[in-house]
């Protein structure tokens, strides 16, 4: 019966490109479109296909309730959004752009919805989620003005909270789901700072991300006794997690320290800023760490009974491993 389960696995991420082939090439090539437009409308209607294309592998994965949690927000914040694009550059209505925004990325405290739709989303959509679907309205938040003294404390307090809420959490997704706040607050801090830089980070942070996610649907685990991994996964999800949580000397940990020095040398306002994404990601770390040692590496004689039959090949991971030298590689290449 495990043995079935795990030759499985190794076809789940194949399946699912194949599956939702069409959504995903919407996706990015939307995502591809809108680096190069600055149309405000062009902006929200392609934000509005990919809403339709994300909600459409919801419900073709069977995960209801995520679809219609985010067909709800979605239809909230598209209705703010334009409204405001009607009348922009009305101050007022700008600030009903910013909220609509902020509701759609789930920054504090529009978060919730983000916290509850991830533990019924797959960790392929989740990742989708937390990633790509984040760019476009990223890339409006941009093209309105400069950070301004309401995005300022929002993207602060998200900084701050999201990694003080996965202290003590066992929930590998809701902890994901927090750290995507925590890393959306440093896209938008980074996106002011440096465009360039920013389409760096998330192209890192994709690749980092979509990765993991790969690794946790192959092992499609639900509850903390279902991570069963041979020697060689432990390993491999190890170094996945601590690139995740941008911990030293991992190439992710030199991107967001090259971050921090940008943000100490363009401001003398950014110190506290930078003390503060300091401490918050020590946190995060912390978190991360946690959650290994409590649901993955205290279930050794476990691990050791299905240590044979559970093996699961890596060459995917080892690939995409690759994949993360190399995006880390270049963006030290054009940052440096």
């Amino acid at each position: 019966m495990l043995y079935a389960i795990t030759l499985k696995y190794k076809y789940n991420f194949m399946y699912f490109t194949n599956k939702f082939s069409i959504q995903i090439i919407i996706i990015i090539i939307l995502i591809i479109m809108n680096m190069f437009m600055n149309n405000k409308m062009f902006l929200w209607m392609s934000l509005e296909i990919s809403t339709m294309s994300f909600i459409s592998m919801t419900i073709m994965s069977k995960s209801y309730n995520a679809s219609l949690i985010y067909f709800i927000i979605s239809f909230i914040s598209s209705t703010i959004m334009f409204m405001g694009l009607l009348f922009y550059p009305s101050m007022n209505l700008n600030l009903l752009i910013l909220i609509s925004i902020l509701i759609k990325i789930a920054m504090f405290p529009f978060n919730y919805w983000l916290n509850m739709m991830s533990k019924s989303l797959n960790y392929m959509n989740l990742g989708i989620l937390m990633t790509l679907m984040k760019y476009i309205p990223l890339n409006i938040l941009h093209l309105l003005n400069d950070m301004n003294q309401f995005i300022l404390p929002v993207v602060l307090a998200s900084l701050i909270i999201s990694p003080i809420m996965t202290i003590n959490k066992y929930s590998l997704k809701l902890i994901l789901s927090y750290s995507s706040i925590h890393q959306t607050s440093m896209m938008v801090m980074i996106m002011y700072m440096n465009f360039y830089m920013f389409i760096s980070y998330f192209m890192l942070y994709t690749t980092i991300t979509m990765s993991l996610m790969n690794m946790l649907n192959k092992m499609n685990s639900k509850l903390k006794y279902e991570f069963i991994m041979d020697k060689k996964m432990k390993i491999m999800f190890f170094f996945m997690m601590i690139s995740y949580s941008y911990f030293p000397p991992m190439t992710t940990f030199i991107m967001k320290w090259s971050i921090i020095e940008n943000m100490m040398i363009m401001n003398n306002q950014f110190m506290l800023i930078t003390i503060m994404v300091m401490l918050s990601s020590f946190i995060m770390i912390w978190s991360y760490l946690n959650f290994m040692n409590n649901n993955i590496y205290n279930y050794n004689s476990m691990n050791k009974m299905f240590m044979n039959k559970s093996k699961m090949k890596g060459k995917g991971e080892l690939f995409m491993m690759w994949m993360l030298l190399l995006s880390s590689l270049t963006y030290m290449y054009f940052n440096f």
